[in-house]
Order: structure tokens, then sequence, then C-alpha cells
């Protein structure tokens, strides 16, 4: 009986290590893998985030997308690099 047990006992620790090992690395990132390879890969929202880091990330965004002047310069508006 006890023979039995260990076994059994093996066994299911076997498995349980064997399917964390061989586990699917196509989702990486859970529900926010993309699968997305170019250069616009990290332009666009993760698909399960809530409306306002929505936005956030659409603003956030919008800075990469923008073009900047060194500063001091005539605009106010983003001039300068940091």
């Amino acid at each position: 009986m006890i023979y039995a047990l260990r076994s059994t006992f093996h066994a299911l620790i076997w498995l349980l290590t064997a399917s964390i090992a061989w586990s699917d690395d196509r989702l990486s990132g859970g529900d926010t893998t993309v699968f997305v390879t170019n250069d616009k890969a990290f332009a666009r929202p993760l698909a399960n985030i809530s409306r306002l880091t929505r936005r956030q990330h659409t603003v956030g965004n919008s800075f990469f997308n923008q073009n900047w002047v060194a500063s001091p310069a005539s605009t106010t508006s983003r001039d300068g690099l940091g």
C-alpha cells in the first residue's frame, strides 16, 4: 500500500515538473502577450488595460511621435529633450 502511494506521489511530482518545464512560451506575457515583431510593437496599447491606462498610453506614445526641438526655442510646447 505504501509503495503504491509513493509511486503515485512520484508520478504526480514528475508530471507536474514536466508540465512546468514544457510550458508554452507563445504566451510568455500571459494576457498581455503581443505577436507584433516590427518597430510598432511597443506603440500599441495592451489589450487588457483599463480605459484610463489606455489614455495614458496614448498620451505617452504621442511624446515619441512628436518632433522635438532643442531648448530654448521659440515654441514652448515640448521643447528640449529632458
